[in-house]
């Protein structure tokens, strides 16, 4: 794999605020973090079953572990499903509700490229995960399964020897 050119703060800085964002908890509030449009219809080469998948838990484990694993690179940040139908990965503070780079003017030379890193690690593990869910979608089929559940219930009997 070729080696990335070294970027200046300045197109660091460019490109944190290029990056696509969303609103944290509601738009109104205006915190927005950095994010990734995961929807199915945006993404590429998607098996018709992916649909199919989506209820499934099974499906996002190794999406689970990829974003644990991201979150023990960087134990301040998290990276969350969000939107309606959860189609964005979102970046997240930690125990906070803070936007992310909302003011990258704001921040100091010296504070880009840390930030830089933190968002280029996200959209990896972003990546990961989609192509994670799509290999599980090709190496798995969708089958429908009668399931009994065994459910203990209250239920009034009658007491013995009772006058």
């Amino acid at each position: 794999m070729p080696e990335e050119k070294v970027k200046t703060v300045e197109e660091m800085r460019e490109f944190l605020k290029e990056h696509e964002r969303y609103n944290i908890l509601n738009s109104w509030n205006r915190l927005t973090s950095f994010s990734r449009n995961v929807k199915l219809y945006r993404l590429q080469d998607v098996p018709e079953s992916a649909y199919e998948f989506l209820c499934m838990d099974e499906s996002f484990d190794g999406v689970n572990t990829i974003i644990e694993n991201f979150h023990e690179e960087h134990p301040d940040y998290c990276i969350a499903f969000s939107g309606r139908f959860d189609g964005y990965l979102v970046l997240c503070r930690e125990f906070s509700r803070q936007s992310i780079g909302d003011d990258l003017d704001s921040l100091e030379d010296e504070e880009v490229p840390e930030l830089y890193q933190l968002v280029m690690d996200f959209d990896k593990v972003c990546q990961e995960c989609v192509d994670d869910f799509l290999k599980f979608c090709r190496t798995h089929d969708a089958v429908e399964e009668t399931i009994y559940v065994e459910k203990k219930v209250m239920v009034a009997k009658t007491k013995e020897n009772v006058q």
